[in-house]
Parts: structure tokens; sequence; C-alpha cells
């Protein structure tokens, strides 16, 4: 997807973009899972409409209720790196191996986010995700990790590393044409165990 294009996703919380009650609990994706979808199409230059329906006499579902929820919540935290911010050179980085492709007959076709950012022996997973603000670069961690090595970033001096949601300043060192940011220094609740943000402030 070309960052420089406007576009937006229109997608339902289940399959269905309204309330169907035919949908059971499986159908319905995790707030996990959305919120990495919500990450993605940011870290691609994109909107996410996420459509909710009410039942017959005006409810809207508790399960669709907690799922907006939970949204916010991790919003409240994290907003910061979604709103108002832009693509950066990189949507993502991969890990080594072969990249998975993505098929010629329909455009996105089996895509699944969520799939993408497990470690997988025969293809390359997405490690971490990117959106940028004025002269600040946000890197959206999917699991826990000791150590952030950012590929092709080269920081200049003063540069300094955060957490959203923690007042903790990280070590953010460059190797090579690595940027390099230890959390092994977190303290107990300084870093949450997955789907958080990097904050490189002054990074470009």
């Amino acid at each position: 997807m070309n960052a420089d294009v406007v576009w937006e996703e229109n997608r339902g919380i289940g399959h269905s973009y309204g309330y169907n009650r035919n949908e059971q609990l499986s159908d319905y994706k995790s707030s996990h899972d959305l919120i990495l979808m919500l990450v993605d199409i940011v870290s691609r230059g994109g909107n996410l409409l996420l459509d909710i329906g009410p039942t017959a006499d005006g409810r809207i579902p508790v399960i669709m209720q907690q799922r907006l929820t939970d949204i916010g919540k991790w919003l409240a935290i994290n907003g910061e790196a979604i709103y108002d911010t832009r693509a950066w050179k990189h949507s993502y980085q991969w890990s080594e191996g072969k990249q998975p492709q993505k098929s010629d007959k329909s455009f996105m076709a089996g895509y699944d986010v969520a799939q993408l950012v497990k470690p997988n022996a025969k293809q390359a997973h997405i490690e971490y995700f990117f959106t940028r603000k004025g002269n600040d670069l946000y890197c959206i961690v999917p699991s826990a990790t000791q150590q952030v090595r950012i590929h092709d970033l080269k920081i200049p001096t003063g540069a300094k590393a955060t957490v959203l949601g923690s007042n903790t300043t990280f070590s953010c060192k460059q190797k090579g044409n690595d940027c390099v940011i230890d959390l092994s220094t977190a303290k107990p609740g300084d870093v949450p165990a997955e789907l958080f943000v990097v904050k490189i402030s002054g990074a470009q």
C-alpha cells in the first residue's frame, strides 16, 4: 500500500458489519487482534473504520462493548503512536527468513496480521510496526522482548527511548546501521507483556 494515498479499511468485529445473531463467540476477533489490526493499518498510512451494530431493540451487544472498551484502554496509554501520525519509510520490520507472499488473485486475500507476528520456522514474521510524528518515531512491539533492534535507523545525538505509559528512559545506542534499545533494565510494570510502544524522541 502506498503510504501517500489516503485509504481506509472498513470491517466488523465479527464477520458481519453489524450485529448478526447467528455469529458465535469464535466469529469475533479478540481485543488483542483488533488492536493489532488497528496498528497494522495505521502503520501503512490508513484509517480503520470498525463497524458495530445494535440488536433489534437498540442495544449494543456486550461483547462489542467489551472489545471497544479494551481498544479504548490501550489507546489511552498508546494513542500518541496512533493519532495524527504518519507512515514511516518502513511500515514494519520483518525477521530473517522468506517473507510470505500476497496472492495476485485478490489483493490482501487471506491477510491476517495476527498470524504474521507469530514466529514461524518456515517463514519470516513481523517484529515491529512503525509510525512517526514530527521528529519522533514510534516502534510498536507485538510481544515481550528485552531488546528492540531497528534496522536502517541512524539516530542523532540526544535521541532518547521511552515506553509509552512509563517514565523510565532506556538505553538507545547506534550499532552499525541499527538502533538498539535495551529494555533489560525495566522494572516490573515498566514494559507491558505485549503490544507496547517504544518512543524514540528526536529520532529524525
